[in-house]
């Protein structure tokens, strides 16, 4: 439960009122979560690290008349967390076969970054050290030891 999305569903509803549908999507908790907030908001977290794609979609009931004082229908609303791998993915497409999602270019991308796997980098100079910063960084140092991609894949 994160108080900052009650304190922005709060303003939202003071400003909007309770007929508006919000979807919060949020992160940095690194967890997989899903909260129904009202009947017309909800809020959800797909996952830590890259290792979730997260999907949410919500349908909505008719909304109440202009004219009608009574209180906002619901919407309906629904999430899914699904396993950053080929095999998920596409049981989440609704495919038989996972090796059907490689494209030609991804196909690509990945013998490059096999390739540049194997690479050995020189270590980051300070202060990046000190945050465990990774060999790829993209402003520290004040312009000492960057990596740009493309030098990363030989083409810099």
């Amino acid at each position: 439960k994160d108080p900052l999305v009650d304190l922005l569903l709060a303003a939202t509803r003071a400003s909007a009122g309770a007929a508006v549908p919000v979807l919060f999507v949020t992160g940095h908790s690194h967890v997989r979560a899903y909260r129904d907030l009202d009947t017309r908001a909800a809020s959800f977290e797909a996952g830590r690290y890259l290792d979730t794609i997260g999907f949410a979609s919500f349908s909505l009931s008719p909304p109440p008349s202009v004219a009608s004082s009574s209180a906002a229908a619901a919407a309906t609303f629904a999430h899914l967390n699904i396993d950053a791998n080929r095999a998920s993915m596409a049981a989440a497409a609704g495919l038989a076969d996972p090796a059907s999602l490689l494209t030609a270019a991804g196909a690509a991308l990945r013998g490059e970054i096999k390739r540049a796997s194997g690479l050995r980098l020189r270590t980051p100079p300070q202060p990046c050290a000190r945050l465990r910063a990774t060999h790829v960084q993209g402003g520290c140092g004040a312009g000492r030891g960057r990596v740009t991609l493309a030098a990363l894949l030989g083409r810099g």
